[in-house]
């Protein structure tokens, strides 16, 4: 049995530790940061490079996504006098894309299903998913929904509520709907809504009962148990009830706009419709996490987490398609 390390204690880590063959015995983790040795992260205690190199591991993965971070702990394994191979996870991530390769094959599951619906992104950053979204379903309408400006204040003092975190206000700021649109092979399918979720659903179509609906969901109950009782209770209101959705794309990144849309999507899935949650399992965005794991609570639902580095999870919609259109 190959006997391995892994270098870095945080999300790429954790995921790499998945995808370990079956004959291979995972020794720690090695981390610079002095605050994360000593601890134990998914059943692996976590060590600093000297005392890790004394258990003699055969290889070692770098888990990490930076080049030049990579090379510098590569130079500092051979300063410590560590002979075996190294792998670079960058190298690994050039040939494969397993949150895309997962996109794909639900798009070609849907599409020979001839599954109804449209398409959609909530949290579109700068629209690097939406395009593959866009290319995979050129004959459907493309929602893309975002501030465009980065997290909202009211989310960010939600998340810290929810996870003790508070993210920084300006994240993913540097993007524009215009650069967005010029990325997209299709344009002319997508349909921006620009502002704070679920407030901008009443531009689909100005009306103001959907308007109010949707700003109820957003309103998160101290009380869990409040919470899941109405979120059982959801049904498509407004007068833009009729849109159905095939597949979503949710990655809003926080706790507060994960709920508020699982609220608004999930009724409006057809059967067979899918939702990829990105950041399901991810050690940056735990409020993503707990947002599902109530929605889902509430609902009877479950989730299948994926493989890529970021942790996404599927959430499929069963029933009977209309697949007659």
């Amino acid at each position: 049995m190959k006997r391995v390390a892994i270098f870095g204690a945080g999300q790429a880590g954790a995921m790499v530790k998945t995808w370990l063959p079956g004959d291979t015995e995972l020794l720690c983790f090695i981390d610079n940061n002095k605050e994360k040795q000593g601890l134990c992260m998914e059943g692996c205690p976590v060590l600093g490079p000297e005392e890790a190199l004394r258990l003699q591991p055969e290889e070692i993965l770098l888990a990490m996504l930076n080049r030049e971070a990579a090379q510098a702990v590569r130079t500092q394994l051979r300063e410590s006098g560590f002979r075996g191979p190294c792998v670079d996870l960058e190298a690994f991530r050039t040939i494969q894309d397993v949150r895309l390769s997962a996109l794909r094959l639900q798009a070609r599951e849907i599409e020979e299903r001839n599954l109804p619906g449209d398409v959609a992104e909530l949290g579109v950053y700068q629209g690097v998913f939406a395009a593959e979204i866009n290319r995979l379903f050129p004959r459907r309408r493309l929602w893309l929904f975002d501030t465009f400006e980065g997290f909202h204040p009211r989310d960010l003092d939600m998340e810290a509520e929810q996870t003790g975190v508070r993210k920084p206000r300006k994240s993913f700021a540097d993007t524009t709907v215009e650069l967005v649109r010029a990325r997209l092979p299709y344009p002319e399918q997508a349909r921006f809504v620009k502002g704070y979720f679920p407030e901008s659903l009443q531009q689909l179509e100005g009306d103001e009962g959907c308007f109010e609906a949707m700003r109820n969901l957003h309103k998160v109950e101290k009380n869990t148990d409040k919470a899941e009782n109405s979120s059982k209770a959801q049904r498509p209101t407004g007068t833009h009830a009729d849109l159905r959705f095939a597949l979503v794309s949710l990655d809003p990144d926080l706790y507060a706009p994960t709920l508020a849309g699982l609220q608004y999507f999930y009724p409006r899935l057809v059967p067979g419709g899918r939702i990829l949650i990105h950041d399901y399992t991810s050690c940056q965005f735990e409020g993503v996490k707990k947002a599902v794991d109530q929605y889902c609570r509430a609902q009877g639902l479950f989730v299948l987490p994926l493989m890529d580095l970021h942790g996404t999870a599927v959430l499929l919609k069963q029933g009977v398609a209309d697949t007659s259109s």
